[in-house]
């Protein structure tokens, strides 16, 4: 998925992108998610998290269960902020969340 800002008719600027990978078997995924510098901590991956889990709903996934370094402060507030919860499965240096999704 891609997060674009466009600005009158002109082509649009990508400011951010998510990655996904689910497990069909397991029904359950992992993510990545980048945002410009100049656009984070106004939302942008707040609402590409949640629109890629919307569509993993969609598609019958029952859990996102994203891994990721322990020193990445920044995207452990925002996976905490969108609900996920540390399982305590990672190790000193990364950690490994886990929710739940709604259908």
């Amino acid at each position: 998925m891609l997060a674009e800002l466009r600005q009158g008719e002109g082509p649009g600027t990508i400011i951010g992108e998510t990655r996904y990978a689910f497990d069909a078997a397991a029904r359950c995924g992992d993510f990545a998610i980048s945002v410009a510098d100049v656009f984070q901590r106004k939302g942008v991956g707040l609402q590409m998290m949640n629109a890629m889990e919307r569509q993993a709903s969609d598609l019958g996934h029952e859990m996102i269960a994203p891994e990721m370094a322990r020193a990445n402060v920044e995207m452990r507030g925002l996976a905490k902020k969108a609900g996920y919860e540390d399982t305590g499965l990672g190790d000193w240096l990364s950690v490994h969340l886990a929710k739940r999704l709604m259908r």
